[in-house]
C-alpha cells in the first residue's frame, strides 16, 4: 500500500479495505498473546487526519513485527464517510451519537455498529482515541479523574482535560467505558494541519503500547518523542459549563482559543438569547471555529489547576 507515511488518500484505502471482526474499517493485527488486547481509534471526526493516517503507518509497521507483538491491536477509522469527504461529519457528530443518542441518520447507524463491536469484545484493556483542534494548536489529554494516574505515564503533555459523567453526552469514550470498563482517553495532537500533530499521534500511540506491554519498539518512540513537549507540571482543567448553540451566538473575546481566562462577571459572548456572562472564573477550552446549528455545542468553561506531574518509578 505505502512505503513511507500515508497521505489521507491511502489512509482511506488502508481502513476501508479492512473489516475485521465484522466492523467496516477496522484493522486487527493479531500478536503471540490472544488475552490481551487495545484499541487505538482515529477518525472519530472525519477533518482530523492525524489519528487515521498516524494509524495506518502504525498498522502497517505492526503487521511486519508480528513476532514482536505481545497481544491484538485492533485500529478503529471511525467515521469513514466523513473522512472520505473530509468533513467532521455527515449528519451529526459521531462523537455525541453514542449510548442511546439515536436517531435517523448516518453516524447514529455507525455509533450502533461500533457500539455492538464494544458490546463483543469485553476483553480489551485500553482506549485511546486521537483527535485535532481546528483553533489553535491544542496539545491535550482527556480523560475522567479515575484514569488520571496512566494517562500521566502516557502521556508528557502538559494541558489536561478532565470530563465528569454529566457532560459529553454521546461521547465515544463513554461508551467504551460503558461495555469495556476499562482505561480510556483521547489526545489532542494540535492543529489539523500542523504536520507534529501527526507525530504527537504516532508518539501517544507508541506510549500507549508500551504501557500495556503490547508492544514496545523504543527506538521508534525515541524518535517521536523528540517532538512532543514534556512539562514537570500538569495543567489540569475540569468541565463546568458546556456552551450550547444559540441563534447568532458569537464570542466577544479579544482571542478565542482554549486556555484563555474569563474572569467572574464577564461578557464573553452574545446571541440572541442576550449576553453570555461567566458565573465564577474560568477557561474557554475547544471552542469550535464554525459556530454553525448542527455542532453539539461550541465550547467549554473550565476551572483550572496546577499540580506536579508524578514521576514515574520505572
Amino acid at each position: 500500500m505505502f512505503d513511507k507515511y500515508p497521505t489521507q488518500s491511502e489512509a482511506y484505502e488502508y481502513f476501508t479495505s479492512k473489516s475485521d471482526q465484522g466492523l467496516y474499517a477496522l484493522s486487527s493485527i493479531e500478536g503471540s498473546n490472544s488475552k490481551k488486547s487495545v484499541l487505538i481509534t482515529g477518525g472519530i471526526h472525519g477533518n482530523e487526519n492525524c489519528g487515521p493516517a498516524s494509524m495506518a503507518f502504525l498498522a502497517k509497521h505492526l503487521e511486519s513485527k508480528k513476532h514482536l507483538l505481545q497481544g491484538t491491536v485492533h485500529f478503529l477509522l471511525g467515521n469513514p464517510e466523513a473522512y472520505g469527504a473530509n468533513r467532521r461529519f455527515i449528519d451529526k457528530d459521531l462523537n455525541r451519537s453514542f449510548l442511546s443518542n439515536y436517531t435517523e441518520n448516518y453516524e447514529s447507524d455507525r455509533a450502533k455498529e461500533i457500539e455492538k463491536f464494544l458490546s463483543n469484545h469485553s476483553s480489551i484493556q485500553a482506549v485511546l482515541d486521537l483527535h485535532s483542534v481546528s483553533v489553535g494548536d491544542t496539545q491535550m489529554m482527556i480523560y475522567k479523574l479515575k484514569d488520571k494516574e496512566i494517562a500521566q505515564k502516557i502521556s508528557p503533555l502538559s494541558t489536561h482535560l478532565l470530563y465528569g459523567d454529566h457532560n459529553l453526552n454521546g461521547l465515544f469514550l463513554k461508551a467504551c467505558d460503558r461495555y469495556l470498563n476499562c482505561f480510556t482517553c483521547a489526545v489532542e495532537c494540535g492543529n489539523h494541519t500542523a504536520r507534529e500533530s501527526h507525530v504527537r499521534a504516532l508518539f501517544h500511540s507508541c506510549s500507549f503500547l508500551k504501557e500495556f506491554e503490547i508492544f514496545d519498539d523504543s527506538d521508534l518512540l525515541d524518535l517521536f518523542r523528540v517532538e512532543v513537549e514534556s512539562s514537570p507540571i500538569i495543567t489540569r482543567y475540569e468541565i463546568l459549563k458546556t456552551i450550547t448553540p444559540s441563534t447568532n451566538f458569537s464570542y466577544i473575546l479579544p482571542k478565542v482559543e482554549s486556555e484563555v481566562k474569563i474572569s467572574k462577571g464577564m461578557i464573553y459572548a452574545r446571541s440572541d438569547d442576550g449576553d453570555h456572562q461567566a458565573s465564577e472564573e474560568c477557561y474557554l477550552m475547544l471552542p469550535s471555529s464554525k459556530l454553525t446549528p448542527d455542532l453539539a455545542e461550541y465550547g467549554f468553561l473550565c476551572s483550572r489547576e496546577v499540580i506536579p506531574r508524578k514521576i514515574s518509578s520505572n
